[in-house]
C-alpha cells in the first residue's frame, strides 16, 4: 500500500495506520439513528430552508447545470449565517461598552445586566459554531453509515449533498470575503515533483484493537468562548508549569525574572558609581 500525503509527518502517518493493521474491529455496534439526530439538530437552527435544498439536489443530478448555479443555492443559507453571526457580534460589543460605562459611573446594576447580556451572546456564538461542527458531523456520520445501512430515505441524500457545499462557506474568516465565480476556470497543465520517499514499518502485532463506534456524534453542547478561552488559558499554564507542581515550582518562574531583575539593577548602580554619575548629580543638585 503506498500513501500519497503532503502535509502529515511520516511517525504521525505510522501512528493513525497502527490501530487498523493486522486486525481492527468495532467494540460495540454503531447507531443508525444518529444520522436522524444530527439532522434535527441542524434544522433547528433555520439557517437553510428545506427548498433551498431540494433546488440544490436537483441541479447537481442535472448533468446539464452549470457548476456555478449548485454554490448559489447555498448563498442564502451562508447569507442568513452571516447575519446572525454580525448581528451576536455587534450585541456583544454594545455590551462590553455598556459594562465598562456601568463600572466607571459605579451602577453595579448596569454591570449585571451588561454581564448578563455578554453571557446570551456567547452562548449564541457558540450555538453558530456547534452548528457548523454538527453540519460536518451529519456528512461524516451519513457518509460512513450509509455504507452499511440502507436508509432508502431521499431527504437524508439531498441534505448530505448540500452541507458538504455549504460547509466550506461558514468559515469565519471567509464570511466578508467576496464571492469569486471560479466555475469556468479549466485545469489546463500541472506537474508532479516527488520529493521524498519513505517505507514505514507497521511490523507484526497480535494486538486486536475495539474501534469506538458511532454513538456520541453530534452530541456537543454550547459553551461561551470567553470560558472556552480562559480554559485555553489554564492549559497553556499546565503545559508550563506542569499538571502537578508545587507552590515553589509555580513561582520559580516569577522569582526567575525577579532575579534577573535584581542583577540588572545592581549593573547599572555598579556602573553610575564607577562613571562618577551620582557624582555629578549630586554636585548639580547642591
Amino acid at each position: 500500500m503506498r500513501i500519497l500525503d503532503f502535509f502529515n509527518d511520516a511517525q504521525d502517518i505510522l501512528e493513525s495506520f497502527l490501530p487498523y493493521y493486522n486486525r481492527a474491529e468495532l467494540s460495540d455496534v454503531s447507531d443508525a439513528q444518529i444520522v436522524y439526530d444530527i439532522q434535527t439538530r441542524v434544522d433547528q437552527e433555520q439557517i437553510y430552508h428545506w427548498s433551498e435544498v431540494e433546488a440544490f439536489a436537483a441541479a447537481f443530478f442535472n448533468p446539464k447545470a452549470p457548476a456555478s448555479q449548485l454554490t448559489q443555492y447555498c448563498y442564502p443559507a451562508r447569507d442568513r449565517f452571516a447575519k446572525r453571526y454580525r448581528a451576536i457580534e455587534e450585541e456583544r460589543r454594545q455590551a462590553r461598552e455598556a459594562r465598562r460605562h456601568a463600572e466607571d459611573t459605579g451602577d453595579t446594576v448596569g454591570v449585571k445586566h451588561a454581564d448578563h447580556r455578554l453571557t446570551e451572546a456567547g452562548e449564541a456564538l457558540d450555538n453558530l459554531d456547534l452548528f457548523c461542527k454538527n453540519l460536518q458531523s451529519f456528512v461524516r456520520a451519513y457518509e460512513f453509515l450509509s455504507q452499511i445501512v440502507d436508509y432508502e430515505d431521499r431527504e437524508l441524500e439531498q441534505l448530505n449533498l448540500f452541507a458538504k457545499h455549504l460547509y466550506p462557506l461558514l468559515r469565519i474568516d471567509r464570511l466578508d470575503d467576496d464571492d469569486v465565480d471560479v466555475s469556468e476556470l479549466a485545469l489546463t497543465h500541472y506537474r508532479l515533483t516527488k520529493r521524498a520517499e519513505q517505507e514505514l514499518i507497521l511490523g507484526e502485532r497480535d494486538q486486536e484493537y475495539g474501534l469506538k463506534p458511532m454513538s456520541e456524534v453530534g452530541s456537543g453542547a454550547a459553551h461561551d468562548p470567553e470560558k472556552k478561552l480562559l480554559s485555553e488559558i489554564i492549559e497553556a499554564l499546565n503545559e508550563l508549569f506542569g499538571a502537578e507542581t508545587s507552590d515553589e515550582d509555580k513561582l520559580h518562574y516569577a522569582k526567575g525574572i525577579a532575579d534577573r531583575v535584581s542583577r540588572e539593577f545592581a549593573r547599572l548602580i555598579l556602573r553610575l558609581l564607577t562613571s562618577g554619575g551620582f557624582g555629578a548629580r549630586a554636585s548639580g543638585g547642591l
